[in-house]
């Protein structure tokens, strides 16, 4: 999922992941005070981990 924002865009990539409907997150982990990751289940049975990153006050998806 990551590579795929990268190989795509933000804009393109969040079109289509809106297309499914919707995400579940199914997990999340906090690796250290300035990085977290969630998995999502885009369709059942499937799961994709994705990193977060402390930026300007929020969180941002890590390439």
């Amino acid at each position: 999922m990551a590579q795929q924002l990268v190989d795509q865009g933000a804009e393109k990539f969040f079109q289509e992941a809106f297309a499914l409907g919707g995400l579940r997150i199914v997990g999340s982990k906090q690796v250290d005070a300035e990085t977290s990751e969630l998995t999502f289940e885009p369709l059942p049975g499937e799961s994709a981990t994705v990193k977060f990153h402390r930026e300007n006050n929020g969180w941002v998806m890590a390439p």
